[in-house]
């Protein structure tokens, strides 16, 4: 895991976020093995390159094609204070960030729920919510401002209308000026930049650099005050006429699942299902049940052992599929019987775990 410290620097430094692509690969050195996948070809050319020097008179060297059909980039000062360079086609590839991957990783890596189905090129984008428990959450937006510009007041109005609080990722901590702060600050919205927060992961993923729990304890905490548990019982509203074969249930951490239903996700945990034990507050075993039954796409063999463990398991079954009845307000049984298998009705898996053990490796 690396950081992308001089990425988020750079969107901020080139308008549009886009550059050659020999400029992205020398501002972004070791990172461009882990920033490449949040890039992408604009199809345009360059037709000059940043100076690698300073310059009174904003110095840019320009690209000029020779006789023999090479390229070469020419100091813009007089007279000349950097070399010249000899480069390829390639290397003039204007390459700018892609905005849609990296919100998807932002999402993904947040755990974010409602992601849009499309991302502009607005300065603000609204990335999704983070569910602390079903309908008990907060909206996040993304943020990024024109290199040179303070950002128009205006176009925060997505942000400030938004129920608090509400959390606005920016590349760097700089991103926004005084006046946009304390804007946001008023309008209950907490800054967090990405520069702080996350890590490259590798295959164009990105990681948290600390516990999301953590990262995000303050909008929590104005959520739900510390020493106050969550409410369980959340009601998750489910459309008339909808089957168990609708849902889909991910394990995405060990005590986390995602439950989706006609497009909408909720991030539950066990007190929402009421499967959290009151005393040690660890999740009971029908928990583990339903974690067993995603780690196996849902079917679990429910013959392979003696009759001391079938019974244990059969009651875990029958927690597990009460807790989800509760929890959806579905009659219909979600784990049925068929031959010697327990089969859930719902589509599960825990191709999150599975990811996250081998990134340990």
């Amino acid at each position: 895991m690396t950081k992308m410290t001089n990425l988020w620097r750079a969107l901020e430094q080139w308008p549009g976020a886009a550059a050659a692509r020999c400029d992205w690969l020398k501002e972004l050195g070791d990172e461009w093995s882990g920033a490449e996948a949040f890039l992408r070809k604009s199809g345009r050319r360059a037709t000059e390159l940043a100076c690698p020097k300073s310059s009174e008179n904003g110095c840019s060297r320009q690209i000029v094609k020779l006789i023999d059909g090479r390229l070469r980039a020419e100091c813009g000062d007089i007279p000349n204070r950097c070399d010249y360079a000899i480069l390829e086609r390639p290397d003039i590839s204007v390459l700018e960030l892609n905005r849609a991957h990296l919100a998807s990783a932002l999402a993904e890596v947040f755990h974010l729920v409602d992601a849009p189905d499309t991302i502009g090129r607005a300065p603000v984008q609204y990335l999704g919510r983070y569910e602390i428990s079903a309908g008990r959450g907060f909206p996040a937006f993304l943020v990024l401002p024109t290199p040179g510009f303070p950002i128009d007041l205006a176009k925060l109005d997505e942000i400030a209308t938004a129920s608090a609080p509400k959390v606005v990722f920016t590349p760097t901590r700089s991103s926004l000026d005084q006046n946009a702060r304390s804007f946001l600050g008023l309008k209950q919205a907490t800054q967090i930049a990405l520069e702080d927060i996350v890590l490259a992961g590798g295959n164009g993923k990105l990681t948290p650099a600390r516990p999301i729990d953590s990262l995000f304890s303050t909008l929590i905490e104005a959520i739900v005050p510390a020493g106050h548990n969550v409410p369980t019982g959340p009601g998750i509203v489910v459309p008339s006429g909808t089957n168990w074969a609708a849902i889909t249930i991910e394990f995405v951490e060990l005590a986390i699942i995602r439950l989706t239903v006609a497009g909408t996700s909720h991030r539950l945990g066990p007190d929402d299902l009421e499967l959290k034990n009151a005393t040690t507050q660890r999740p009971k075993a029908a928990w583990s049940f339903l974690k067993a039954m995603a780690q196996q796409r849902g079917r679990i063999n429910r013959r392979r052992t003696n009759a001391t463990d079938q019974s244990r398991i059969s009651k875990q079954k029958e927690a597990a599929s009460k807790a989800l009845r509760n929890l959806t307000g579905m009659s219909e049984d979600p784990i049925k019987v068929e031959g010697d298998d327990y089969v859930a009705s719902y589509v599960t898996h825990a191709d999150d775990l599975r990811q996250g053990k081998q990134d340990q490796r």
